[in-house]
């Protein structure tokens, strides 16, 4: 399984460097076509599932019925992608392959609550959106607007291909209580696109407890989404002194090197600080600890 997964990061990232690069040519990042999203969730797939097929990625996509078409029968593969688009082609991507566990029976009625534009999901499209919102498949990078006829940028086609193999991901918005302890601090000491050095400061007086893993974000389009690996490793257990520090490194898959694509990243820990390392849970108060760093070509 770690090989299929090394060789699916892979495979997909080869596609996102040829993305990065006519981005870093035009000096913006232009939007993903619909021939490109094709021919990155086509290798995604090949790397998935140990396949070396030779077929046409268009022509494959056809063939699973992930792309349909329009009315005159073309796919308009230099046409760039739009999020409702990106959204109704993972769907179908998902119902016709081994990740159709992904599609519940039932959807949450109330799924697209809060968001000001819910009202103009087309109908040919309503299920497929529900769905990929309900997912985390969804990167806007708002809680309150879906954007639904926003092109896709090289970092929301990325993410969202990487994200349906590993049930979804989540828009973290709840950044306002991140980094307000003085005497606390996360950083961000090295990185690169194969490890990421990190460091847990404790000044103050108290203990930190860390009790659950460190989290990856990627921000896309204003928006930090967590990247849900499975096999992160983790911090569990890790308890500071009062006046200690603790650095250690990670790849984010445990066992495997993958190559982080460029982009901004944030790493996110929550920790809890009380009087003593064996303090129950009523005497300890919340510490949440962030750090930023950024991936380059």
């Amino acid at each position: 399984m770690k090989k299929r997964l090394f060789r699916l990061l892979a495979l997909t990232l080869c596609a996102c460097l040829l993305l990065g690069a006519a981005a870093h040519a035009a000096g913006t990042e232009p939007a993903v076509t619909r021939g490109q999203f094709i021919q990155q969730l086509y290798d995604a797939h090949q790397a998935r599932n140990g396949n070396r097929s030779t077929t046409d990625p268009v022509v494959w996509a056809a063939s699973l019925g992930v792309v349909q078409g329009y009315a005159d029968g073309s796919v308009r593969a230099d046409e760039a992608i739009t999020r409702t688009q990106m959204a109704v082609m993972l769907y179908r991507y998902a119902s016709m392959t081994s990740l159709k566990t992904l599609i519940p029976r039932v959807l949450p009625p109330d799924i697209l609550d809060g968001y000001t534009d819910a009202a103009s999901v087309p109908a040919w499209a309503e299920q497929q959106v529900r769905w990929a919102v309900f997912k985390g498949l969804w990167f806007s990078g708002s809680a309150t607007r879906l954007g639904l006829g926003d092109k896709v940028t090289r970092a929301e086609c990325e993410t969202a291909v990487m994200a349906v193999y590993f049930g979804g991901s989540e828009l973290e918005t709840d950044w306002d209580n991140y980094n307000m302890a003085a005497d606390a601090k996360l950083t961000v000491d090295s990185y690169s696109a194969d490890k990421v050095a990190i460091s847990l400061q404790n000044s103050g007086a108290e203990w930190l407890n860390c009790e659950e893993d460190l989290r990856l974000f990627r921000k896309v389009n204003g928006g930090w989404y967590l990247l849900n690996f499975h096999e992160i490793d983790q911090t569990t257990g890790y308890i500071a002194r009062p006046g200690t520090s603790k650095t250690w490194e990670r790849t984010f898959w445990s066992g495997i090197q993958v190559s982080l694509p460029a982009g901004e990243y944030r790493a996110a820990q929550r920790t809890q600080r009380a009087l003593t390392p064996y303090s129950s849970s009523v005497y300890r108060t919340e510490c949440r600890l962030s750090a930023d760093f950024t991936i380059t070509e």
